[in-house]
């Protein structure tokens, strides 16, 4: 896997400024993502990342990191990074973390979610492109494909009640995220491989009823080129879209 330039210049310059404020901080640091599967999309891509720190319970600490991120998030907007803080014992611990530090759209939160999934923990395993450290040493033993397809199914969930508001007026760039996402997930649930949103997009459309070719076509323009307008990205039809994939998904998990 290749690391896309514009993201490999947001984790130096990450890892430059938290070396500064915390010397010998961050031990490990991975990239996942659109950023190591050729889709990274400036300005719509997060550069979704993993950080292995020995400990960070301290609030001095968690202070220093918040402000890290805050400086980062105002100086290069167009590449946020959203990722978990990963203290090392959580490499090799027989049960997940469900909540701890992490960063969402440039933000660092003490207590979320965000990068410490099952599904997330596999991109770090089998797609994790190291920027610091040698590579991770194989899987936690939680991580099964019961707990990833747990995981992929919760997010299906999720995504299918955080359509952005707004109806007509929903950005074209949000609701292809959405149409493209829930197809990615899809396709994990089906597969149990990865995929980048604009593969699963073509997946879609050789997948999906031949009735959701239009909207799928819409995100994917929108996808390479945000600025694009298309009366078939409408907010009406992204949710029967989503609606219809979870719905799916229910019949695949039932299945398996």
């Amino acid at each position: 896997m290749k690391l896309d330039p514009r993201a490999a210049q947001t984790m130096h310059c990450y890892l430059a400024a938290m070396d500064e404020a915390l010397p010998g901080f961050v031990t490990e640091a991975y990239v996942i993502g659109s950023a190591v599967q050729d889709d990274f999309r400036p300005g719509l891509s997060d550069v979704n990342f993993a950080a292995v720190v020995e400990s960070i319970s301290s609030t001095a600490t968690r202070a220093r990191v918040a402000e890290v991120h805050r400086r980062l998030a105002e100086e290069n907007p167009a590449c946020l990074l959203d990722g978990a803080y990963l203290e090392r014992f959580e490499l090799a611990a027989n049960e997940p973390v469900p909540r701890g530090p992490c960063v969402r759209l440039g933000a660092f939160d003490a207590d979320g979610s965000r990068g410490r999934t099952a599904l997330a923990w596999k991109a770090l395993v089998e797609c994790g492109e190291p920027v610091r450290g040698d590579g991770l040493r194989g899987a936690p033993t939680w991580l099964t494909a019961k707990a990833v397809d747990r995981a992929v199914m919760a997010q299906a969930q999720a995504a299918a009640g955080q359509v952005p508001c707004g109806t007509s007026r929903a950005r074209p760039s949000a609701l292809s995220s959405y149409v493209l996402g829930i197809a990615r997930l899809h396709f994990t649930l089906a597969t149990a491989t990865l995929t980048s949103k604009t593969k699963a997009g073509l997946y879609g459309i050789v997948t999906f009823d031949g009735e959701w070719t239009p909207i799928i076509d819409a995100a994917l323009r929108v996808r390479r080129d945000p600025l694009s307008a298309t009366s078939d990205l409408s907010y009406d039809r992204a949710t029967d879209f989503i609606r219809m994939v979870v719905h799916d998904m229910h019949g695949l998990a039932s299945v398996a």
